[in-house]
């Protein structure tokens, strides 16, 4: 599993993705999804 207890889920649009990476601390690794796939987390946020 490549997930920690660091982990944080930041959803929102390309717009704002910037300022809220900011925000939020982000740092790499970073994952990005974009798309339909993002409505998927409901179904699949077990790691949370």
């Amino acid at each position: 599993s490549a997930t920690t207890a660091k982990q944080k889920t930041v959803i929102t649009t390309l717009e704002n993705c910037s300022n809220l990476s900011k925000k939020y601390n982000l740092k790499t690794p970073t994952m990005l999804v974009v798309g339909k796939n993002v409505s998927l987390r409901k179904k699949l946020k077990w790691v949370e």
